[in-house]
């Protein structure tokens, strides 16, 4: 009852702030201004992406991985399998960071309000480049399993990573993407150049 209550209220507090939410202007580091909540496709930059993804560290700034080489790393997967459609998906899913920073996702959990706004922004994208919404579960499902295979690389703890996995997700899941992913954590320059390039070979720019 009380998970309901709080979604419920969730949606209609979106409702009563879209209209702040379409108009809240940022300005890039080229100087324009841009409203990443508003309808138009027009506000949608990989290149500001790029850079804002590429300085933000994954685990709340815990490690230096940062946010684009996860996405980078979640799209090779799919594009080694020849899924294009997956590979978009997983290289914009994190785009609400690029605007809104990086919740941990206890606390993500604890503001419902805060994942709807995200929603939002990953419905729009979405819709701007023509791909699916909602995410694919196959996508979903990838993020987990290379969040673990992140932690255990660069976190410490290593049998509370494995603890949070689901019983269908194994070990050997995990390491499976091994000759896949590039863990070396990334200088912020080859971050954003990778989630360009990446970008421009699924012909998203």
């Amino acid at each position: 009852m009380k998970k309901l209550l709080i979604k419920i209220l969730s949606i209609s507090l979106l409702w009563l702030v879209r209209n702040n939410l379409n108009n809240a202007e940022l300005m890039d580091s080229k100087g324009n201004f841009i409203k990443p909540f508003h309808p138009d496709c027009k506000s949608v930059d990989l290149e500001v992406v790029a850079i804002a993804l590429s300085r933000i560290k994954r685990f709340f700034g815990q490690t230096n991985l940062s946010v684009a080489q996860h996405s980078v790393n979640m799209a090779r997967v799919f594009m080694h399998f020849g899924n294009m459609e997956y590979a978009k998906q997983a290289l914009l899913h994190e785009i609400s960071e690029a605007f809104m920073g990086d919740l941990a996702s206890p606390l993500k959990a604890a503001f419902p309000l805060f994942k709807s706004i995200e929603e939002t922004l990953i419905k729009k994208t979405f819709s701007c480049y023509g791909l699916e919404y909602p995410m694919a579960q196959d996508v979903h499902f990838l993020d987990k399993q290379i969040m673990i295979y992140e932690a255990l690389a660069h976190m410490p703890r290593k049998e509370y990573w494995l603890s949070l996995t689901h019983k269908e997700f194994t070990d050997k899941q995990i390491f499976s993407f091994k000759s896949i992913v590039d863990l070396d954590a990334w200088s912020e320059e080859k971050a954003f150049n990778e989630f360009m390039d990446t970008a421009k070979t699924l012909k998203l720019i």
